[in-house]
């Protein structure tokens, strides 16, 4: 298993690590749609800063996102922030508002705190 998912009060942190893999994501994602918690999250951090890129493909780390970012697109309820060690090149155009790209798991915790904030207990931030 090259992941570890990490219940919050409101959230989840899930982190992969080494060589992932397609069907894996598949089984985490399953492990966070059954838990009981799931009706309650408003945010998922997604992890991948110590993904092993020379164990894997770009391709299958290409994969695993489109998997992660399939999910986002499906529950626009839940705010999703993605940590990659690098990002040149991202183009955030391309995600919805409820989806970030971070280079660091404090950039993406900021910009949650932020948009929780403005989502829940704002009207207009």
């Amino acid at each position: 298993m090259s992941y570890k998912v990490t219940w919050e009060p409101r959230g989840v942190y899930c982190k992969f690590y080494g060589l992932v893999s397609v069907n894996e994501t598949f089984v985490m994602l399953k492990q966070i749609y059954r838990d009981t918690r799931f009706a309650n999250l408003r945010y998922r951090i997604v992890d991948f800063v110590e993904v092993d890129r020379q164990q894997n493909s770009q391709s299958e780390i290409n994969k695993v996102l489109a998997v992660n970012f399939a999910h986002d697109y499906s529950n626009s309820q839940r705010l999703s922030a993605y940590v990659l060690s690098n990002v040149d090149g991202e183009n955030g155009d391309l995600y919805p508002e409820h989806v970030n790209i971070f280079v660091n798991e404090a950039d993406a915790r900021e910009w949650l705190v932020e948009n929780l904030f403005c989502r829940y207990y704002k009207s207009e931030c």
